[in-house]
C-alpha cells in the first residue's frame, strides 16, 4: 500500500437549526448523488458522487461531520468518481472502487486512519463499482460490483493495517448493488443485481470473522436494489423493483425470517437504525413516483411513523453516528440535479424520573419507567420502556400534566405519583414480556382525555406504568414516575 502526504482539510460548516431530538437541515459542500457513506465513531463521512455542473460532475469531496464539534470539515479522495463502495472498523474508513464515467470502471481505494487522522491510497485486486461494502473485525470486505462488462461474485478483503489483500467467491453468482451490514462479527452480503435471470437474488452471504468461515441462507422474497440495517441481533432489510411490500427481519441467533409490511415500498431505500427505531428512507418507487417519505419503525411496539423528507429524491444515503444522530444526505432530483440537503434527526433518551424507587415487587426489585425519542412535540416519537416488570403480567400506560403521590393507591402495593385528570391508554394495554419489559408509543396527538387532547410545546407530561402482579395474591403495583417536557 502507497502511505501519501494527508489529505488536506478546509472549510468548516456548521449545522443549521440545531436541536438535541429533532429533525433538521444541513447541507453538503457540494450538491451530489451516487456517493458513499461511512462512520467512525462520531463521524459520518460522506464520499465522491457526480453532481451537477459548472465543473466537473464527478466529484472528490468527502464532507466530515463530527457530532462532538458539531461541524463538517471537507477533504478530499485521490480520484474523482461515483458508485463507490464503502467499509469501516472501528479505526478505518475506506471508499472503494467506482465509476470514472462511462462504464470507466475504477480500483481505487482511499483509506482513513481515524487514528492518526491520515489518508492512504491503494487498489483493489479486480477494478469495480458499486460494490456492497462492510467492515467486520479488523478486515474491509467488498463484495460484488460491476465490472465493466458484468457482475461479480468475488469479496474483496482488505487487512488496512499490513494493507494485505485477499479474496473469495460467494455463492449467488455474479451481482452488484448488494447490501452490506455486519453486527460486529459476522457480515451479511444480501441480495443484489444479478446478471442472469432472475435479475435479482435472494442469496444472504454470512462471513463470521470469529471462526474465519462462510454460510448462507436465503431471504423470502428476491432482492435486486436492496438496502439494510442490524439492530438488536437482528437484521432488517427492504428494496425491490416490484412491489415487495415488506422488510424482511433475519433473526441472527435463531436464523428464522419474518416480514413487515411497509408503509412506502420502493427500490433502493436507505436503512439505518437508532435507538429502538428502523429508519426507512423511501427511494424510488417501481412506477418512478418519487415519495418522498421517511417511515420509522419502532422494533418494540411495531408502531410506523411517517415524516416528509426536506427534499424528495431519491438513492439518498443514510448514516448513524454514535450519538444518536442520524444524516440523510444528497441524492439525484426529479429533474435531473443533484442535492446538497442533509436531513437530520437526532433523538435520545427522554425524561426525569421522579417518585423513585418505586415499591418493590414480586420479582424482589423496582419497576422502572424509561423514554427514548425526540421532545418535540409535533414529532410525535417518544416510545417508553417499563423494566423490572414480573413477566406475563397486564401494563396500563397512565399519564396526567401534574405530579402527586397517593400511597398504595386503592389497595395497590405500589404508589401513584400522579395528580390531577389522568388519562389512560386502555388500547395500549400490553403484557410484559420474557424480561419483564413492556413497551409503549403514545400517540401525542390523541392523548385519551375527553375526545382526544395534542400535547403542545411548552407542556410537561408526567407518565407512569401500572402493572398486575401476583405477591404473593393477587395485587397490583406501579412504576416509578417519568417527566417529560416537551418542545
Amino acid at each position: 500500500m502507497r502511505w501519501p502526504a494527508t489529505l488536506a482539510l478546509s472549510l468548516t460548516l456548521a449545522l443549521s437549526s440545531r436541536a438535541a431530538g429533532q429533525w433538521s437541515v444541513s447541507n453538503l459542500s457540494v450538491a451530489r448523488c451516487k456517493l458513499a457513506v461511512a462512520t467512525i465513531g462520531d463521524r459520518a463521512f460522506f464520499a465522491g458522487g457526480t453532481g451537477n455542473l459548472p465543473g466537473p460532475v464527478n466529484k472528490d469531496v468527502v464532507d466530515i461531520y463530527e457530532a462532538s464539534t458539531d461541524s463538517w470539515t471537507v477533504g478530499t479522495l485521490s480520484l474523482p468518481r461515483y458508485y463507490l463502495g464503502s467499509a469501516s472498523t472501528a479505526r478505518y474508513v475506506a471508499f472503494a472502487g467506482g465509476d470514472l464515467g462511462l462504464n470507466d470502471v475504477t480500483g481505487r481505494i482511499d483509506v482513513f486512519d481515524g487514528q492518526t487522522g491520515t489518508w492512504a491510497e491503494s487498489n483493489l485486486p479486480v477494478p469495480v463499482s458499486t460494490p456492497g461494502g462492510v467492515g467486520v473485525g479488523d478486515y474491509l470486505l467488498f463484495a460484488g460490483g460491476y465490472d465493466g462488462l458484468t457482475g461479480t461474485r468475488r469479496v474483496q478483503i482488505l487487512h488496512p493495517e499490513s494493507g494485505l489483500w485477499k479474496t473469495r467467491k460467494i455463492k449467488g453468482g455474479d451481482r452488484s448493488l448488494i447490501a452490506a451490514v455486519s453486527d460486529g462479527s459476522r457480515a451479511f452480503f444480501l441480495g443484489g443485481s444479478s446478471w442472469s435471470q432472475p435479475p435479482g437474488t435472494d442469496i444472504v452471504n454470512i462471513y463470521d470473522s470469529e471462526t474465519d468461515t462462510w454460510d448462507w441462507t436465503t431471504m423470502p422474497f428476491i432482492r435486486e436494489l436492496p438496502s439494510a440495517t442490524v439492530l438488536d441481533g437482528k437484521v432488517y432489510i427492504s428494496g425491490g423493483w416490484f412491489g415487495i411490500g415488506f422488510m424482511d427481519v433475519y433473526d441472527i441467533s435463531q436464523g428464522t425470517w419474518s416480514s413487515v409490511s411497509v408503509p412506502t415500498d420502493t427500490a433502493r431505500p436507505s436503512l439505518t437504525s437508532v435507538g429502538p427505531y428502523v429508519l426507512h428512507v423511501s427511494g424510488v418507487s417501481y412506477n418512478n413516483h418519487l415519495p418522498g417519505t421517511i417511515d420509522l419503525y419502532s422494533t418494540l411496539t411495531g408502531r410506523w411513523r411517517q415524516y416528509d423528507q426536506s427534499v424528495a429524491p431519491f438513492f439518498r444515503n443514510a448514516v448513524t453516528i454514535e450519538d444518536h444522530t442520524v444524516l440523510i444526505a444528497g441524492g439525484p432530483l426529479s429533474g435531473g440535479s443533484a442535492t446538497n440537503v442533509v436531513d437530520v434527526l437526532r433523538v435520545a433518551p427522554l425524561g426525569s424520573p421522579y417518585c423513585t424507587p418505586a415499591n418493590g415487587n414480586s420479582t424482589g426489585q423496582s419497576a422502572t419507567l424509561n423514554a427514548f425519542g425526540s421532545p418535540a412535540a409535533h414529532e410525535d416519537l417518544v416510545t417508553l420502556t417499563a423494566a423490572g416488570l414480573p413477566a406475563g403480567m397486564p401494563s396500563l400506560l397512565l399519564t396526567s400534566q401534574t405530579q402527586g403521590f397517593v400511597p398504595n393507591v386503592a389497595g395497590s402495593q405500589g404508589n401513584l405519583c400522579l395528580g390531577g385528570q389522568i388519562a389512560r391508554f386502555i388500547s395500549d394495554l400490553t403484557t410484559a414480556n420474557g424480561q419483564g419489559e413492556a413497551y409503549f408509543d403514545p400517540v401525542l396527538s390523541a392523548i385519551p382525555i375527553g375526545g382526544g387532547y395534542q400535547v403542545q410545546a411548552g407542556e410537561t407530561w408526567n407518565f407512569q406504568v401500572w402493572y398486575r402482579d401476583l405477591n404473593p395474591g393477587t395485587t397490583s403495583n406501579l412504576t416509578d414516575g417519568l417527566s417529560l417536557a416537551f418542545q
